[in-house]
């Protein structure tokens, strides 16, 4: 195979070259002998790396580059894609520096449009460096390549801001608290967002820093009144009163969103407008008085119960200082939380996902998990539920969990909803032992038995006269289930046997 670099040897280094490579004596200075379309050969090679382009730059790879405030550098990473939006670790890591911002803005350009194995694009750390070099067209050819992209810092332009915010296909784009809309405080961006014919698709926008936030008021109430603009939406704390629930009106798909609830009223979910399908929500409970903060956990469940549209819910009880939090101590005050939770599962038929896993108040004690339990047992939708749970490091099949978890309860759900998983915090199937995992492996066979109803019926009889010999061979529970669900297949074997013997 061609060797994709060739090294510029040290005696033929320019002035300029042992300028830039100062910070990294030691480091051989590469060029490419054809410049690549993809990254996969850097992405695969964790070795540091420096590459010369003839524009006068340098582009640094998994080396850090010191003492950067001597020159103009263009820091960046490479994230896995994952569920969390930080992403996932680190595949990549580079920096660009060169003697002006536009020979710095062309090589980023060209670096960032080509193809790549991780997903997430992260520009963290500028240093005599203008984001506002980046050319509309510029940007442009960045998007059309990068669809996931992090700014943790820059100032951008009002035709910046509208490039980013108007492309055709569907963005993830996080802007971080230390980025900036120059001139109009992300005026262009709101208005350039309500021109869309497409969703935009995700966008994450951190406001936890009150002194610079992205966005400014009039922006934000204007990007959060759009309706079907965007799918998913991810905004931190908000300070202005005003602006609390805005975010919980919003028009999108998915919302995501951290609320401090000492700062609204009791009852102000009771007629709010909560269009979001999917909900991912933060109480944050500091400096309430005598632990009523389960009184907005009560009028969030009765409100999503009473709207009845929701697909799966996450909701979190947090707090920014755990010295300022009541705990209950009240049966009553948990019994009404269970009675929230019970009549919010009841009232959301379309509920697949739920997830109150740290609303320990409740869960983890009797009787109210039982009671939970119950309502879901005939759910026509929910598939998997995550409670606290907290696994035992100890050998002992009997007690797996540290939590007061009645696994009768748990056995008499599994029996009962055969499509429903229950994690923990982990993500990890709560079980009991060997009687639990019976369950779930005679409910995974019950849908794969289902299934094959909706196969063609030769092929159908096949599978199940195959499963019948093989699979539920000397085990009664799946032998019945197959029966049970195949009982005409089973009369079109045994009638003509009868016949025949006659």
């Amino acid at each position: 195979m061609k060797p994709v670099f060739k090294q510029i040897p040290e005696k033929k280094l320019t002035a300029q070259q042992e300028r830039l490579m100062a910070p990294l004596i030691g480091l051989p200075l590469f060029r490419w002998r054809q410049e690549p379309t993809d990254l996969k050969e850097l992405f695969d090679n964790n070795i540091p790396l420096s590459i010369w382009r003839d524009n006068g730059t340098v582009i640094f790879i998994n080396a850090w580059y010191s003492n950067r405030s001597v020159l103009r550098c263009l820091s960046f990473d490479y994230r896995e894609d994952k569920e969390d939006d930080e992403g996932g670790p680190v595949c990549l890591c580079g920096h660009i520096v060169g003697d002006t911002d536009e020979a710095i803005a062309e090589t980023a350009t060209f670096f960032w449009s080509l193809k790549h194995p991780a997903a997430i694009l992260r520009l963290y750390m500028t240093t005599k460096f203008d984001m506002s070099s980046f050319r509309p067209e510029q940007l442009t050819r960045i998007l059309d390549n990068q669809r996931n992209l992090d700014l943790q810092t820059g100032s951008w332009s009002t035709e910046q801001a509208v490039v980013l915010a108007t492309r055709p296909h569907p963005l993830h784009l996080r802007l971080g608290m230390d980025v900036t809309f120059s001139g109009d405080n992300g005026t262009a961006f709101a208005e350039a967002l309500e021109t869309r014919t497409s969703t935009f698709g995700y966008l994450h926008i951190e406001t936890d820093d009150y002194d610079r936030p992205p966005l400014s008021q009039n922006s934000f109430k204007r990007l959060l009144q759009l309706e079907g603009k965007i799918e998913r939406l991810r905004i931190s704390l908000l300070k202005e009163i005003e602006m609390l629930l805005l975010p919980m009106s919003a028009q999108v798909d998915c919302l995501e969103y951290d609320l401090e609830v000492k700062r609204i009223q009791e009852n102000a979910f009771d007629t709010l407008s909560i269009a979001a399908k999917h909900i991912s929500l933060t109480f944050f409970l500091d400096w309430l008085e005598d632990g009523s903060w389960y009184v907005y956990v009560i009028s969030f469940f009765d409100r999503l119960a009473q709207l009845g549209h929701v697909e799966s819910l996450s909701l979190s009880l947090n707090y920014l200082d755990p010295t300022t939090v009541s705990f209950l101590d009240s049966n009553e005050e948990m019994s009404s939380i269970a009675r929230a939770v019970v009549g919010f599962i009841q009232g959301n038929p379309r509920l697949k996902h739920f997830s109150f896993s740290d609303i320990l108040w409740c869960v983890d004690d009797e009787p109210h998990l039982p009671q939970i339990f119950e309502a879901m047992e005939d759910h026509p939708s929910l598939r998997t539920v995550m409670i606290q749970g907290c696994k035992d490091e100890s050998d002992d099949d009997g007690v797996k969990y540290l939590s007061h978890l009645d696994y009768n309860a748990l056995r008499q759900l599994l029996s009962r909803n055969r499509n429903i998983e229950i994690l923990d915090f982990n993500r990890k199937r709560i079980s009991d032992g060997a009687r639990i995992d019976e369950l779930y492996k005679l409910n995974l066979y019950y849908n794969h038995s289902l299934k094959l109803l909706t196969e063609k019926p030769t092929s159908r009889s096949q599978l199940v006269s195959t499963a019948l010999i093989e699979s539920a061979s000397g085990e009664f529970p799946q032998t019945a289930v197959l029966i049970a669900h195949h009982l005409d297949l089973m009369a079109t074997w045994w009638w003509p046997s009868i016949l025949i013997n006659r």
